[in-house]
């Protein structure tokens, strides 16, 4: 124990026996370590109490200098002070006593070894001999600073001490008599510079710390922002892509024609996912992903996921195929867009390493209770396989089994640790098994919910007309046979399976001689000798079967399969490999031709909503084109009317004039985007107390997008590409909801001044040469009219927006763009018309300006109604 250490204890032991001057015998520690001493020392202010408790002594240091020292006869009292004045004597801190005159009359060997003086040539002394005129006068005024208030005052001071600045804590508390007045100041000082260099040095670590962070967190802003932006403008074609794919999905094609646009528009879509996967997994943004839980049909999903990837694997002539328990729940609850992300990955990495043989997707079905099931989902290959001493590293970021700069394989070894990551998070667990050169088996397993009253399936149960029939399953891969096998039997049917066309044909033709007939054959195109179509070609000659009884199997690489199937009149083709929802169509469709019992239920997509929302009056705030045009035509499409708006500021100048039902608001627009302008309209609703429903439409896939919508004032979210199903349903659940606005009907007449005088009725379009202007064609003149009576409101409110606004720009293409609408119907009085308001409008005559624009309101409206006329009489006749 240091010399130190036993003085700390001796004096703590004599404060725990004398009084301090306020009563109390609490000693607190010091907090500078070993080296400095406790509170008490600063009052220093003892009591020492006779042993019956009839005198009173105190300490010689609460005498003056001329007291004399106590006498009594505790001896053991005596010794302590003794001990105590000797402690206080050495302690490693200065100590100094003064009296009311500001007089030194003790100062302890600390202190004079700090003023390099002896003792004695300091008692008798004022600090003013010793400090500087501006210091001295400041200690003394602290001094009576303490005498006044009878209050400890503590204090940091910095001191020259031989040519260095030192820096001291202190603390300076009055001295006390028996009666209780006080007669002088104790102080008690130490050194605490290499504490404060020490607390500065931390300050300036904390102070980088923070500088540090600030700057971390501006370069994740910065990345951030960089990522949102970048993220945008790689949507946005993408989205147009997917969008465009839609519309055209609603015009009229042939089945090849709609399989070619659903595998560019899942294409689509995968690239999208993939691109929203890698961003997350990035870490770039937020630092975690977002898992949802929605409703999916698990075979559906599975069929469209594989149908993008059967091209790839039919390109390098592999067989990709698809196998699920009958006991799978048919409709479960989870993050679809991950699940689907997870096969992607793996199938894809599956095709890459594999150059021959086959790829089997299996789902099984390990546990299920009323609430979830346990999936186990495999990806077999018989690819090149994993070595060993990879296996455990493939699903690490940027690892992979060949990192060769020559190597043969691309990809940036981010695939499966995507796949990894998207498994954690959804509580699964993902292992692989392998064998160089025979193949690998990766597995995950996922405990999904299952939708409420939903079961398992294809979706074709309780359809029992398929029960008893006969089909013959032709295929060379043994694994298809099997999955068709299970899936024929799975609805009752008899399957028999062969695995050529020569078998094929003989099992027919014992079938007919057996007088048990087959009612259906479905084959694969691809096969060895004799392929698919020859088959069915045989198949038709020799009467085996009629031609609606055949289902052919295609890659959908070979367009002249189509052609050649046409030409037998067979069904076209179905894509491989087939979801099972498209077989059992294919089978539905195929006994309706030959005449079975029908209570059969098709299956269908895309049922519209009897209770939908129709003739909403909707604003679109939306800068690019593509975007603009796919929105309107979905929507107008759906029987609503579209005002479009290219940035913020547009938006909310128009709302300012016309009355909308909703605003569909981009997010990330020039000039003012969706966020601030979505602000600024709920800032003008707190004064009208109305309230417009904005849904957000944005390409981003940051995290916390949502949120920033949601607490920007907007009413629900969208995600890009706006699909025809999500805005049906996204309208249905904001409407009744929202109450429609007060507007004036799209075929109402514009409010015209009474002072203008109405020309006499007359005809106003020219049809015989209107329909001249159309070569005759009375569809396309009859189409061309449905346009012009569902086009003109729009363009009307334009103008008269314009007008209001008095744009002269804006009127002048509005009429310009209205007469050029008029130039097929031949009607020279309403074209003169609106190409004088155009005239005016550059002119800016605004006087004229209103008296011709209400001209051309009229005449518009005349127009209009013998347009509306003639359409009546073409549809009745």
């Amino acid at each position: 124990m240091s010399s130190i250490q036993s003085a700390r204890e001796k004096i703590l032991s004599v404060c725990e026996r004398l009084s301090l001057a306020d009563g109390t015998h609490q000693v607190v520690p010091g907090q500078h370590g070993d080296s400095q001493f406790d509170s008490v020392l600063l009052q220093c202010e003892i009591k020492a109490r006779c042993r019956d408790g009839s005198q009173s002594m105190e300490s010689p240091m609460n005498k003056d200098e001329h007291t004399e020292p106590l006498d009594s006869d505790d001896g053991n009292l005596n010794d302590e002070k003794s001990l105590f004045l000797s402690l206080v004597k050495n302690i490693p801190a200065c100590f100094i006593r003064k009296n009311r005159q500001g007089k030194i009359v003790y100062v302890n060997d600390k202190f004079a070894e700090l003023m390099g003086l002896p003792n004695d040539q300091i008692i008798g002394k004022t600090v003013a001999d010793f400090y500087p005129e501006d210091l001295a006068k400041a200690a003394r005024e602290e001094d009576e600073q303490v005498m006044e208030s009878g209050k400890v005052l503590e204090d940091v001071f910095d001191a020259e001490v031989n040519g260095e600045t030192r820096f001291f804590a202190s603390r300076k508390g009055p001295v006390r008599n028996e009666r209780r007045e006080v007669i002088g100041i104790q102080t008690i000082f130490w050194d605490i510079t290499e504490q404060r260099l020490a607390e500065q040095a931390l300050e300036r670590e904390r102070e980088e710390l923070r500088e540090a962070k600030l700057a971390a967190e501006q370069a994740n802003r910065a990345k951030s922002d960089f990522l949102a932006n970048m993220s945008h403008e790689i949507r946005t074609p993408l989205n147009g892509i997917i969008g465009i794919t839609d519309l055209l999905l609603e015009t009229p094609l042939n089945s090849t024609q709609k399989e070619y646009m659903r595998m560019l528009q899942d294409s689509g879509v995968s690239l999208l996912t993939l691109l929203n996967d890698i961003l997350d997994f990035s870490k770039i943004e937020a630092g975690k992903l977002e898992i949802e839980t929605l409703s999916f049909d698990i075979r559906e999903l599975l069929g469209d996921t594989l149908k993008g990837l059967g091209l790839r694997a039919q390109g390098k002539g592999l067989e990709l195929a698809c196998q699920i328990d009958p006991q799978t729940p048919r409709i479960l609850r989870g993050d679809s867009n991950r699940l689907r992300q997870i096969i992607l990955n793996l199938i894809g990495n599956a095709i890459k390493f594999t150059e021959q043989g086959e790829i089997v997707l299996e789902i099984d079905c390990i546990e299920k209770n009323c609430d979830t099931a346990l999936l186990r989902f495999t990806v077999f290959d018989t690819g090149i396989g994993i070595p060993t001493d990879k296996i455990d590293k493939v699903f690490e970021e940027f690892e992979q089994a060949d990192a060769s700069t020559t190597r043969r394989y691309g990809g940036t070894g981010l695939g499966l640790a995507i796949c990894a990551r998207l498994v954690e998070l959804m509580n699964g667990r993902i292992w692989v098994e392998s064998e160089l050169d025979r193949g690998s088996k990766f597995q995950f397993e996922l405990s999904l919910e299952i939708e409420e009253q939903a079961g398992t399936g294809s979706g074709s149960e309780g359809h029992g007309d398929m029960s008893g029939l006969r089909v013959l399953i032709v295929d060379d891969n043994a694994t298809n046979r099997r999955i068709l096998k299970e899936i024929f039997a799975g609805w009752g049917m008899i399957p028999t399976t062969t695995s050529g066309a020569e078998s094929a044909l003989q099992a027919l033709a014992d079938a007919v001689e057996e007088g048990d007939g087959f009612q259906l054959m479905i084959s694969d195109v691809n096969m060895p000798d004799i392929d698919g179509i020859e088959l069915a070609k045989r198949v038709l000659d020799q009467g085996f079967l009629k031609s609606s009884a055949l289902i052919i199997l295609s890659s959908g690489a070979r367009p002249r399969d189509s052609n050649s199937l046409q030409a037998l009149g067979v069904p076209a083709p179905l894509m491989k490999p087939a979801k099972q929802s498209e077989i059992y169509q294919a089978v539905v469709n195929s006994l309706m031709s030959n005449g079975h019992r029908r209570n059969i239920l098709e299956v269908e997509e895309g049922h519209e909503n009897e209770n939908s929302v129709h003739n909403l009056h909707i604003l679109l705030a939306e800068d690019n084109l593509v975007n603009q045009k796919l929105a309107v035509g979905l929507l107008e499409g759906l029987g609503h009317q579209v005002t479009v708006a290219g940035n913020g500021k547009i938006a909310l100048d128009l709302m300012e004039k016309m009355s909308f039902d909703m605003v569909l608001m981009d997010v990330q627009m020039p000039v003012l985007d969706g966020l601030s302008a979505t602000s600024q309209l709920r800032e003008r609703e707190l004064e009208t107390g109305a309230h417009i429903p904005v849904v957000a439409m944005t390409a981003h896939a940051m995290k916390g997008d949502r949120e920033n919508c949601l607490a920007a004032g907007m009413d629900d979210y969208l995600s890009k590409p706006i699909r025809l199903r999500e805005i049906k349903q996204k309208l249905s659940q904001l409407f009744p909801k929202f109450p429609r606005a007060h507007r004036v009907p799209s075929d109402t007449k514009p409010i015209l001044d009474d002072s203008v005088e109405l020309e006499p009725a007359k005809l106003q379009v020219d049809w015989k040469k209107a329909l001249t202007n159309t070569a005759g064609n009375q569809k396309l003149f009859q189409e061309l009219l449905k346009i012009f009576v569902e086009e003109t409101p729009g363009q009307i409110r334009r103008l008269t927006v314009a007008m209001e606004c008095q744009d002269l720009s804006e009127i002048a293409a509005a009429s310009h763009s209205i007469k050029g609408s008029l130039g097929f119907l031949e009607t020279m009085t309403a074209q003169q018309s609106f190409e004088k308001l155009e005239d005016l409008a550059m002119t800016s005559s605004a006087e004229e300006l209103g008296t011709q624009y209400r001209l051309c309101c009229q005449e518009m409206d005349r127009v209009t109604a013998e347009i509306k006329r003639k359409l009546s009489q073409l549809q009745s006749s």
